[in-house]
């Protein structure tokens, strides 16, 4: 209300200063004039005057008050919702009465308000201020605009979008007035790369009025009065938008989404005979483009291009609920680009076959060209397949061969007129490539190294066989491949370029899957493929030849993918074509030695083959090769539905007991683990997991392995925890797992820290179930001469299992006494529940005597700052015990 009548105040000021100027002219032209009455006249003016001076110096100080008891108190209120009304308000205030509030004493409290922590209120001053600016107040801002402008342009990159947009769009009113320099806009030029459309097109809108309106309209003008020839004027401005991405984004291959900002200011970024003219304009040409800026056209015409394909698609959607005209009208728009395109890439090609740089987008062109568009006889179709595949056979780089690729499965996959005519046009291709591949055998047989036309060669057939059946076609580049990979796994990986053997595995593993999609595969021939290929991983994995860490990680990744393949298929067709478990137990030791090794070799950038960047950043396992290598263990045995039971449970023990990565990850694995591996009886089928994960930590406590200890007991009680079982199933686990901790006659008892990890368990017993499995306990401990005396399980000092039976059974009889317990609803135990008495080392003695943590106290020191997965989380009195069913656990 306050701000309401501010604003009241200030009308009645800017009435009362009209009605002065207005007196002040007829005061003026008064006393000009000489004659009777004209006295009279002046004296009744100036008493009017003085009486408006009067009540504007009323309205002022008034408003002065008002400034200083709402605007000066609230600017900084708690509440954002009136800071950015007082934002607002003040620049109401400066625009409607400059004279009074254009000064600085105002005007800090809007340039302050650019630091407030809310949004609305930086988004309220910089609205006041790109007010300010379009009102003309440049000049009268000068002291504002040095002190706060820098503000203004860092608020381009604020994490709250609308205030980024109202940024820029300031930006725009500042340059205008010519009040930002060179390094400043260009920093503003480059927001046209930002991932948010809105930025992208506010980025667009400051482009299109400073750049184009401004620096190049001017430029046209000055070169249309110094040439004596006719410019085209689409075509001076496409050069200096070509000019000016290449400076901000020559480093972006991908520029769809600045083209998609930039076309509603520029509609010739989609004029393609346009684009191309420029781009195969002759080199000696004064205005000529460089080198590096075709290549960034070629790349905006791949832009260009995606745009109107995109468009296409969301026609076809609106063709499917009635809006046909629409969607006929783009489609028409889609052929006619292709067809645009079609009759200039030929000459495109050929004149940058040597610029792969300028090569690579052309070429990318072709894989999405709407090829239905094409007659049957159309020679423009027909000359871009013979120069592909020409392309194809030339090409050495690898980024441009995934590119020729994906043009060549356009060809291949797609249903146009035109398609037998252009496959007739790729033979000579597949021949080649077959070719190559037997020079390369030859090369080898004759225990000659690759050289690097064979590398190629190698390099070609594996990106090829990724996107087409190269094999339909020639089949003899399978034994070809076959024969190489032999080579490679038997003979020394010194005859290999470093690459080779991973493009190897990538084509045979391809082999598989084309043959498997084919409808009716040769099964005898695809399981003797098979068999060489696990044979020859198997091989690479055990290193018998030196070969280098990244080939053994791609050989062991071949093998579940092989195992994927292969399960895929057997689920769609009810086939029996099971894998060799010798090849699930060499990438599970594999897989291990990943795992558990602390330090291993770096695989450096691995040249791309494998494929690690679906991962999200990892600090602990930076190269993702130990989540690879627990990926590849998943995969293989989710597809492996034979597996043998014993093996299929020291595969799963390794991917959960191993953990070098992010706990979100390993969380998923369980999930995934618990969801798709479990058998039938999961009761029993976890517990021998569990049971060899628990071994597995003995033996590494055997080994005073202190640190891997402690990370193996973690992840044994994370598994645990996460395991979620019925009643009848959480009893026969914890039956069955106490009966396995007695078994063990050994002097030390080995097996007695198991009985915590059973513990975890026992909260999931319905009371009755707990009171039978005690009753159990008891029957055992006499048959084995262990006294039961009250509520203390009495056994020789020496026996270690002592400590670990009393908790185990107090636990039983807090539950059994309690009737409480019952079927599992909530989430799993909490990790902050686990007691906190040292467990048994291997040698009988407790962690603690020799320094080593118990499987507890392993989880909660590693574990204060992880929040719990459970969602009922346990009390903890003062002395950390977690309280359970509403009681306090027994000590």
């Amino acid at each position: 209300a306050g701000l309401e009548i501010m604003l009241a105040l200030v009308g009645k000021a800017n009435d009362a200063l009209d009605a002065m100027n207005t007196l002040e002219r007829l005061y003026d032209a008064a006393k000009s004039k000489k004659g009777k009455g004209e006295a009279e006249k002046i004296a009744r003016l100036k008493e009017q005057l003085e009486n408006k001076k009067e009540i504007r110096a009323h309205v002022e100080e008034t408003l002065a008050t008002f400034f200083n008891s709402i605007v000066v108190h609230r600017h900084r209120d708690t509440s954002p919702e009136i800071r950015t009304k007082s934002i607002a308000a003040i620049g109401s205030l400066v625009l409607q009465y400059k004279s009074k509030f254009l000064e600085n004493s105002f005007l800090k409290y809007i340039g302050w308000a650019l630091y407030d922590k809310h949004p609305d209120v930086r988004s309220a001053a910089l609205t006041a201020i790109g007010n300010m600016y379009e009102d003309g107040l440049a000049n009268e801002l000068e002291m504002f605009t040095s002190r706060f402008r820098d503000r203004v342009l860092q608020m381009r990159l604020d994490k709250d979008k609308g205030v980024s947009v109202l940024a820029i769009q300031t930006a725009v009113s500042m340059a205008q007035k010519e009040l930002l320099d060179a390094e400043q806009i260009e920093e503003m030029y480059a927001m046209i790369m930002e991932s948010d459309l809105d930025i992208r097109h506010a980025a667009a809108n400051f482009i299109q009025s400073t750049y184009v309106e401004q620096d190049l309209e001017k430029a046209f003008e000055q070169a249309c009065k110094k040439s004596k020839k006719n410019i085209n004027k689409d075509v001076f401005l496409l050069k200096g938008m070509v000019e000016l991405l290449n400076a901000v984004a020559g480093d972006f291959e991908e520029l769809q989404p600045m083209i998609d900002a930039l076309l509603p200011h520029m509609e010739y970024l989609q004029d393609f005979g346009l684009l191309c003219e420029v781009l195969a304009e002759d080199d000696s040409g004064d205005d000529t483009l460089n080198s590096s800026c075709k290549a960034t056209l070629a790349n905006m015409i791949v832009g260009a291009f995606t745009m109107v394909s995109a468009q296409d698609s969301v026609s076809d959607g609106a063709l499917r609920v009635g809006k046909a005209k629409k969607a006929s009208n783009t489609s028409q728009a889609c052929k006619t680009a292709c067809l645009t395109l079609a009759q200039h890439l030929p000459i495109l090609l050929r004149k940058f076959a040597a610029d792969a740089t300028t090569l690579v987008p052309l070429v990318e062109v072709m894989q999405r060209l709407v090829l239905s568009a094409f007659s049957a006889q159309d020679k423009a179709l027909k000359e871009i397949a013979d120069q592909l595949a020409d392309i194809t056979r030339k090409a050495q780089d690898i980024t441009l061969l995934k590119c020729c690729a994906g043009a060549l499965s356009n060809l291949v996959d797609s249903d146009y007129p035109g398609k037998k005519m252009a496959m007739g046009r790729l033979n000579s291709l597949y021949d080649f490539v077959a070719k190559e591949l037997k020079k390369a055998a030859e090369t080898c047989n004759k225990g000659q190294k690759l050289n690097a036309v064979n590398a190629v060669s190698i390099r070609r057939a594996g990106v090829l066989s990724g996107h087409i059946d190269i094999f339909k076609h020639e089949p003899s580049i399978k034994d070809h491949v076959l024969a190489l990979l032999g080579k490679l796994a038997d003979d020394s990986a010194s005859l290999f370029p470093p690459e080779c053997g991973s493009f190897l595995l990538n084509t045979a593993l391809a082999y598989l899957m084309w043959r498997m999609e084919s409808g009716e595969p040769d099964i005898p021939d695809l399981v003797e493929a098979r068999g060489a290929l696990l044979e020859h991983s198997d091989e690479i994995m055990r290193s018998s030849n030196g070969h280098p860490l990244p080939l053994r990680i791609k050989a062991m990744v071949t093998v579940a993918d092989a195992a994927q393949i292969f399960g895929r298929y057997m689920e769609s067709r009810e086939t029996d074509l099971e894998m060799s478990p010798s090849a699930f137990a060499q990438l599970g030791e594999f897989a291990r030695e990943l795992l558990a090794a602390k330090k291993r070799e770096s695989v450096g950038s691995n040249d791309g083959t494998l494929n690690v960047a679906h991962f999200p950043q990892d600090d602990q396992d930076g190269d993702g090769v130990a989540r690879l290598a627990a990926a590849s263990i998943l995969k293989g045995i989710c597809y492996y539905t034979d597996c043998d039971n014993d093996l299929l449970v020291e595969l799963l023990s390794t991917v959960t007991l191993y953990r070098p990565y992010a706990n979100s990850f390993h969380s998923q694995l369980l999930k995934l683990a618990t969801n798709n591996v479990v058998t039938d009886d999961a009761s029993q089928f976890w517990l021998l997991a569990h049971r060899q994960m628990f071994t597995h930590i003995s033996e590494a406590m055997a080994k005073r392995a202190k640190s891997q200890v402690v990370d193996m007991t973690m992840a044994l009680t994370d598994s645990v925890s996460c395991l979620k079982l019925d009643e009848d199933n959480a009893a026969q686990y914890v039956s069955k797992g106490m009966q396995w901790v007695l078994e063990d006659d050994s002097k030390h008892g080995q097996r007695a820290g198991f009985l915590d990890a059973l513990g975890l368990q026992i909260k999931n017993l319905s009371s009755s179930q707990a009171g039978e499995i005690l009753t159990e306990l008891k029957e055992i401990c006499t048959s084995k001469d262990i006294v039961v005396k009250g509520e203390h399980v009495d056994v020789d000092a020496e026996a270690p299992v002592v400590q670990h039976l009393t908790k185990f059974q107090h636990k039983l009889q807090d539950l059994a006494e309690s009737g409480g317990g019952g079927s599992r609803k909530t989430h799993a135990t909490p990790r902050r529940a686990v007691e906190s008495e040292p467990a048994a080392d291997a040698e009988g003695g407790s962690d603690e005597e020799e320094g080593q943590p118990s499987s507890s106290k392993a989880g909660a020191s590693k574990r204060k700052d992880r929040p719990s997965p459970s969602v009922d989380e346990p009390e903890v009195d003062e002395e950390g015990w977690a309280t359970a069913s509403g009681k306090r656990a027994r000590k």
